[in-house]
């Protein structure tokens, strides 16, 4: 596997047929994650992390159309069959939804869902209970043998939650990854399931892609970052090195518009505008800068520009898609 990478995204671009053209949702987006990273995914609801993040577990919607290459575990999976998805997804990477509560089967008793993908690849049940059960411990979840047997509505937003990651770990997968896992969830208990992911990635050396609007929780976790705009990545590089020193305007205007203690009698600045629907995004790109008051006349010209595309190595180092900083050039 190229630089012990789990997931390499080269290139990619999903769009929707629609009038008669395409209209992409994601363009020309490469991203990678390393065995044992934690790499965040950040941006605003409409972005399209969520279907980045479906494609890599081949749960992209039906009539999408995908381009550029997904490999996963070394393995190119845009062209898998439903067969090789089937001893795929579950063993090699596992995904936590947004919405652990919509995400359960009401009808299930908990244990019976944690216990079938790892029946699927190959457990029996006395050992898919087994391991449920001691996954179950190490996520914090009090009376396990008490909860193995009651159904989801029994249990609270954070223990499902927890229930949801139980069953994505059951068969220790090389990536995991986690889509807005702390959205429905307060904010102590935002906090728990994040040091529940630390744990896994230490104890289990999972790499994990955390997909987030939340730069905050993102800093707490994540050792490298993705912004991401309309289908396009425009910042990325250390966590620390982006959020300290932000370069392009947009992640400039995500950080103003956080909360803070020094801000508390202040008002907080909002971001003007809106993410372009997919049918409104024109193929010269020049929708990546209708926000920024900061933009140029030479943003509006960039026929020969494409979104910012980084190498295996490129995270030494901070980089950025803008005209105004040498758009595709070293920070």
């Amino acid at each position: 596997m190229k630089n012990n990478n789990v997931l390499e995204l080269n290139d990619f671009s999903l769009s929707f047929l629609m009038k008669g053209k395409n209209a992409y949702a994601v363009k020309d987006l490469s991203l990678s994650v390393a065995k044992g990273e934690i790499v965040g995914f950040v941006g605003e609801s409409g972005c399209g992390k969520t279907l980045t993040a479906l494609s890599c577990m081949g749960l992209q919607p039906e009539h999408a159309e995908i381009t550029g290459t997904i490999k996963v575990c070394g393995d190119d999976i845009k062209n898998f069959s439903e067969k090789e998805w089937t001893s795929f997804r579950g063993k090699k990477v596992s995904m936590i939804f947004q919405e652990p509560l919509s995400s359960l089967n009401p009808l299930e008793k908990i244990g019976k869902q944690i216990i079938e993908t790892g029946i699927l690849h190959g457990l029996s049940k006395a050992e898919a209970k087994q391991r449920a059960l001691y996954l179950m411990g190490e996520l914090n979840l009090a009376d396990k043998e008490k909860l193995f047997y009651m159904y989801p509505h029994q249990l609270s937003g954070g223990q499902c939650q927890r229930v949801m990651i139980a069953s994505a770990l059951m068969n220790n997968p090389e990536l995991l990854i986690a889509d807005e896992p702390t959205t429905a969830l307060d904010a102590a208990t935002q906090v728990q399931i994040i040091n529940l992911l630390k744990k896994i990635n230490s104890m289990f050396h999972t790499a994990i892609l955390f997909v987030s609007h939340d730069i905050l929780l993102v800093q707490k976790l994540c050792t490298k970052i993705y912004i991401m705009y309309a289908g396009c990545i425009l910042e990325c590089g250390r966590t620390e090195e982006v959020l300290t020193n932000p370069v392009h305007p947009y992640t400039k205007a995500l950080l103003n518009s956080l909360p803070s203690f020094e801000k508390r009698f202040q008002d907080l600045q909002v971001i003007s505008g809106f993410v372009p629907p997919i049918t409104s995004r024109n193929a010269d790109l020049s929708y990546l800068f209708e926000r920024w008051k900061e933009a140029q006349n030479i943003c509006y010209i960039n026929e020969n520009t494409k979104p910012l595309k980084t190498d295996d190595n490129d995270f030494l180092h901070h980089k950025v898609y803008c005209h105004r900083h040498n758009r595709l050039e070293i920070i």
